[in-house]
């Protein structure tokens, strides 16, 4: 577990969705696959960039499978 995503700057959202990528880039540079659970839709966008944008480790710049349970689907596309 490693806990939250340090937020300094928690109501400026472009700085937290920057912080969210680079603390899972960082993730998957150190070879671990996130489990992530819980926060608002949000945060998504910042997880899948840091896993599986251009660059990401991770996923060699391919794309990333995300597996999504929720009751709601404004996060569908």
């Amino acid at each position: 577990d490693l806990g939250d995503v340090p937020l300094p700057r928690a109501n400026d959202n472009e700085a937290c969705i920057e912080a969210i990528t680079d603390f899972y880039r960082e993730v998957g540079e150190a070879g671990c696959r996130p489990v992530s659970i819980g926060g608002d839709h949000s945060i998504t966008g910042g997880i899948l960039q840091g896993i599986a944008g251009e660059g990401a480790r991770l996923t060699g710049g391919e794309k990333a499978c995300l597996l999504h349970f929720d009751a709601h689907t404004d996060a569908y596309h």
